[in-house]
């Protein structure tokens, strides 16, 4: 990163819109923030509201030694999610890192090197605050959880003896015995 682009970084206001193999080109570099209530596909895929929390970012753009355009990044935010094992409120951190290149069509992204995910154009542009939630949507866990919340079987474990349930004493069925006799 050139000196050039960390002054770029500071001083200028963060666009709506980059056009990331020029942004790549240029070696342009940005960072700021962005309310992650704006982003409304996560926030409908939080269960809580998201009112108030922001997501920070960084996101700079160079060329390879092959002269392939690329866009490096992180973001970091923090989402309001629901615990799948006590079903209670839980605020979730996200860290995310990111390296992705340009491309236009299926043949271009299977051309990739593996170090490189494919960043999907239909032109020329896009808006970043699209990129920045498409990233944050993919780093939502399948199942969130607290870091301390028993398992159930944790749960059942540490349950108290129920005193009418202290073992079963002879056949499950014995009650129903009777019927058949009728």
């Amino acid at each position: 990163m050139t000196y050039d682009s960390i002054a770029l970084m500071l001083t200028t206001q963060v666009p709506s819109v980059i056009h990331p193999i020029k942004f790549a080109q240029t070696e342009q570099a940005l960072q700021g923030t962005f309310p992650v209530e704006a982003m409304l596909r996560l926030q409908a895929l939080c269960d809580n509201p998201l009112t108030g929390l922001t997501a920070n970012f960084q996101l700079s753009g160079a060329l390879d030694e092959e002269r392939r355009a690329y866009l490096t990044g992180s973001i970091e935010a923090t989402v309001a999610l629901t615990c799948q094992r006590c079903l209670k409120p839980m605020m979730y951190p996200l860290k995310i890192t990111f390296k992705l290149s340009p491309v236009f069509d299926e043949e271009a992204a299977q051309q990739l090197p593996s170090s490189y995910e494919p960043l999907y154009l239909s032109q020329d542009e896009i808006a970043l605050n699209d990129l920045l939630e498409d990233e944050l949507i993919l780093a939502l866990p399948l199942i969130p959880k607290h870091d301390h919340c028993l398992s159930i079987n944790e749960m059942v474990i540490n349950m108290p003896e129920d005193e009418n349930f202290s073992g079963i004493k002879g056949h499950p069925f014995d009650k129903l015995r009777h019927l058949k006799v009728k």
